[in-house]
């Protein structure tokens, strides 16, 4: 039937299984949903949604726009989930394989092809995105990359690199990563970019990752690899669509396809994401007070960008049919489930170095409710593991709730995988609008103590609490992690959980694993410099200065970091920092020059940790650049690994005044 108001699209809402609350008024899986449809109509509202669509019904046009905007996250989910489908029906000669969503046993198992999949997830692209649709091409594409090259000069961002196979200056790894495999030769989604914590840049840098990714999805259809796209895109006589003076009509895509393909030949994404980052890098290193205008400059050149391309709105007619479109999928019906597969597709991305070879059933790579291995994992030594979902396991003693069993929805188990510590990692899946301390604890207690040798995660897609960690026993607690507002666009949490991940079966173990001494040396021409030491964690109270003007620590009580007095003697100048225990937190280590010498670092300085013994070091010494702060490297304390940042600021970006 027709839609007149919001009213009567909330009541086939309803009617398509809208859950907004559980048995005993818990929050229902869509409680979020329709948190935001209530935050998007009625701002003020003191009573319920539905109450408020009955008192005040607003427009078709009005209730679907937040409605589609609020479905963001679900669009993602499914492209995540995609790019794990098609990898693993990659070395199939025929895309008939299929993904199962079983895990709910009261409920029918759903099953798509890998095509079936494509167009599904192409259907919730389509409609969860901005009214506005912009028509680009090549002049648009291209001057859009300009825009953003005009402000890298005053933003402080110089010798961009000239040639294609020069390194990338990008410091942010996950972008750096993509724009050196992107294409060469399989196209990949793009990580997304750093964040400015300033909302008008955070919205269009959302816009660009947007259409970066519109990009990827369109260059894909027509082959995984480069070379598969750039074969079939010259026998493809493909024609310039033109606009309807009508708006869009329903069977042509939002945006002119071969435009997008070309500027893909000629690896725009890499180009357009590469100076956005770095210019968005620069903005983040600005001092505090110049970062706003820095930020509204950056945004200013982006959003001329995006509204130099002719747009088109959607009509109500192509409204009510996106809607229909969405409520009448088979998978809005396992939307709930398809948050636990895609956990499983982080988990894929964030051990993308290992080889995986999938394990379908016949031609249906299922996610039941009963155990499964999904895959085999092998890493570059030779060791095997095996990626189970739901595998149960004995737990001797019992747990903190009498629970006999333990069944994670994901773990990897080293193979042979018959021995108590054969499990080396612990994924578990939480759908909580707000937490539940018992829930979460007793869970993370007991799959610790079930698994004696694996860290296990536990990922919430609302928050958590760092005291939920009081209910595990002190000898597990160190296994033990918390990841809250795990979802498409929570960039922070999805690089924490990666870097957990990669933590455990990191290739090369380059990663700190005890003690640790920070040795800043510097001579005759320097006369005072000084050596700080910044934890940022998760918690309120977690964050630490350590240095000049701040607070020695202590090795043997929380921070369980020291730095013992200001040296102020030269030549030799030597300061020294010591951890004795990494927290689940980031560790940054800065070098100030306090006397203020002329073109500061620039001579004989350098930095040496020194990890359990004399034989483990590095060595930092500064690269080019004037400043009075030199910010050596950031450890991450959860996983180990350490990141050389080595850059030179004329601010400290963590000073607490």
């Amino acid at each position: 039937m027709t839609l007149e108001n919001g009213l009567q699209i909330w009541l086939a809402l309803v009617r398509s299984g809208l859950e907004e609350t559980r048995k005993n008024q818990l929050a229902g899986y869509d409680a979020e949903l329709v948190g935001e449809l209530k935050k998007g109509l009625y701002p003020n509202a003191t009573r319920s949604l539905e109450r408020e669509l009955h008192a005040a019904p607003p427009s078709v046009e009005a209730f679907l726009e937040i409605f589609f905007g609020a479905l963001k996250p679900f669009s993602r989910m499914l492209r995540d989930v995609l790019g794990m489908f098609e990898e693993a029906g990659a070395r199939r000669s025929e895309e008939n394989l299929r993904i199962a969503f079983d895990f709910d046993k009261a409920s029918e198992s759903l099953a798509l092809t890998l095509e079936e999949f494509r167009e599904t997830e192409a259907v919730f692209h389509r409609v969860a995105r901005s009214i506005v649709v912009r028509w680009w091409n090549s002049n648009t594409l291209f001057s859009l990359v300009q825009d953003v090259q005009n402000v890298l000069e005053p933003l402080g961002v110089v010798d961009v690199r000239q040639r294609f196979d020069a390194p990338s200056r990008v410091r942010d790894p996950r972008v750096r990563r993509w724009l050196e495999q992107n294409g060469k030769p399989n196209w990949l989604p793009f990580p997304g970019f750093p964040r400015s914590g300033i909302a008008d840049l955070d919205e269009i840098l959302g816009m660009a990752e947007s259409l970066i990714n519109y990009m990827i999805a369109e260059v894909r259809k027509l082959g995984t690899t480069y070379e598969e796209f750039a074969q079939r895109l010259s026998s493809l006589p493909w024609e310039v669509q033109e606009r309807n003076e009508g708006g869009v009509e329903d069977d042509v895509d939002e945006r002119p396809r071969r435009p997008f393909v070309v500027a893909a030949h000629d690896y725009w994404p890499n180009s357009f994401a590469e100076h956005v980052c770095l210019a968005i890098e620069a903005v983040n290193y600005q001092a505090v007070e110049e970062k706003p205008g820095r930020a509204a400059r950056l945004a200013a050149a982006l959003r001329t960008g995006f509204d130099r391309p002719p747009r088109d709105e959607r009509t109500r007619v192509s409204l009510e049919q996106d809607f229909a479109d969405i409520v009448n999928l088979p998978i809005w019906k396992k939307r709930h489930e398809l948050y636990a597969v895609w956990v499983a597709s982080r988990i894929a991305d964030a051990l993308s170095d290992l080889y995986w070879e999938w394990h379908p059933d016949g031609d249906t790579l299922r996610f039941p409710f009963a155990g499964v291995e999904l895959a085999t994992l092998r890493s570059i030594e030779g060791g095997t593991h095996i990626f189970w979902t739901e595998k149960r396991t004995e737990l001797k003693g019992g747990g903190i709730l009498g629970r006999k069993h333990i069944q994670p929805d994901y773990r990897i188990m080293k193979v042979p995988t018959h021995r108590i510590e054969s499990t080396s990692l612990v994924v578990e899946c939480k759908q909580y609008r707000k937490w539940s301390r018992k829930n979460f604890g007793a869970a993370l207690d007991d799959y610790a103590n079930g698994c004696p040798a694996a860290p296990v995660v536990l990922v919430n897609y609302g928050p958590t609490d760092p005291t939920i960690l009081d209910l595990v026993a002190p000898s597990r607690r160190n296994r033990t992690f918390l990841v809250g507002d795990f979802k498409p666009g929570g960039d922070a949490a999805l690089n924490r959980f990666r870097e957990l991940l990669r933590g455990v079966y990191d290739p090369v173990d380059d990663r700190i694993t005890g003690a640790t001494e920070f040795e800043l040396r510097w001579g005759p021409m320097f006369r005072d410099l000084d050596l700080h030491l910044f934890i940022r964690g998760t918690a309120a109270d977690s964050s630490q200065h350590i240095g000049l003007r701040s607070t020695h620590g202590s090795v043997i009580a929380p921070p369980w970091a020291e730095w013992p007095e200001d040296v102020m003697s030269s030549p030799p100048g030597i300061e020294r920092i010591t951890v004795a225990r990494w927290l689940d937190a980031d560790y940054d280590l800065l070098v100030h020059d306090y006397s203020g010498t002329p073109e500061f670092p620039h001579g004989d300085v350098s930095v040496r940790m020194v990890r359990g013994t004399a034989v483990e070091e590095q060595v930092f010494t500064p690269r080019d650049g004037t400043g009075r702060w030199w910010h050596v490297c950031r450890i991450q304390g959860a996983s180990g690994r350490v990141e050389e940042i080595n850059i030179i600021l004329s601010e400290c970006p963590y000073l607490i005044a």
